[in-house]
């Protein structure tokens, strides 16, 4: 203790009180030094070196408003203590960090998932309107009015799970031939029913750009257990073309079947998508 009386204030003090209240001042006035009032202590830092003092009353004597200061070398403790709040300091900045990648993504997916769907109301509601239009150039108008809920059949997403994939097929072929289209459809759907599905998710897609986009009035359709080929006698597309939402739709759906999608946008549009053979490289579509 001497030996820190000396350090510090630099000389011996008898009164305690003063020696106390002098140690307060150097704490408040360098950032170095730490007063903690509620725990009675106060935490000295030096170059080389931490000294923690303490100040409690002394057994017996309180009353007479006596004390006892002690002082404990806690270099190393303190050492520590340091080097951890470093790096909680940089834990937390990385969490921060975290925290504002993660809600940078979030605020992309947001921005994705809007451009998809701004998309693809697009889309859908181009597609409505040429299909619409058909109907109103139609020969007979009353009879083409009853066509009107099949628009609705044509571009819905949704099919029904206990439907056969096969039926699904004859309904959309079925509707198509009804807008003055003719489907020349070829083989028949694979046994596993999500392949199927798929395949008739993909023939919808297709199908309806080719007569909202391509103007077509003719499509052809080959299906088997390795793929399918849709083509159409329509206008097709430049080759600087984007896809839009349908075929987005396509190349969706390929990715998730792990299948090849080949596209010809020239002279009509055709496209081609292909399953992966077990075993050995994919087969041409049919």
């Amino acid at each position: 203790m001497l030996d820190f009386m000396e350090g510090t204030v630099g000389g011996h003090s008898r009164d305690a009180e003063a020696f106390w209240q002098r140690l307060r001042e150097m704490a408040q006035q360098g950032d170095r030094h730490i007063f903690d009032e509620a725990q009675g202590t106060l935490l000295f830092r030096f170059r080389h070196s931490a000294w923690l003092l303490r100040r409690k009353a002394m057994p017996g004597r309180a009353e007479r408003g006596s004390f006892e200061i002690t002082a404990s070398d806690v270099t190393e403790l303190d050492a520590v203590t340091r080097e951890l709040e470093a790096k909680n300091a940089v834990l937390a900045a990385q969490a921060e960090e975290t925290k504002r990648l993660l809600q940078s993504a979030i605020e992309e997916e947001r921005r994705r998932t809007l451009e998809t769907v701004r998309v693809r109301v697009h889309d859908i509601m181009g597609s409505r309107i040429s299909m619409l239009q058909r109907l109103l150039t139609a020969p007979e108008p009353l009879e083409a009015a009853k066509l009107v809920p099949t628009v609705d059949m044509v571009l819905e997403e949704i099919w029904l799970e206990e439907e056969s994939p096969q039926e699904l097929l004859k309904d959309l072929v079925r509707a198509y031939e009804a807008f003055g289209v003719t489907v020349r459809l070829t083989g028949k759907l694979p046994e596993r029913r999500t392949v199927a599905l798929a395949f008739v998710e993909v023939l919808r897609e297709a199908a309806t750009n080719a007569i909202c986009h391509g103007h077509a009035d003719v499509i052809e359709v080959k299906v088997g257990e390795v793929g399918i080929r849709i083509a159409d006698n329509g206008c097709g597309a430049p080759p600087t073309f984007h896809p839009g939402g349908g075929l987005s739709a396509i190349i969706r759906r390929a990715k998730s079947l792990d299948a090849r999608l080949t596209i010809a946008p020239q002279p009509s549009f055709s496209l081609a998508l292909t399953m992966p053979a077990p075993g050995r490289a994919s087969e041409p579509a049919p």
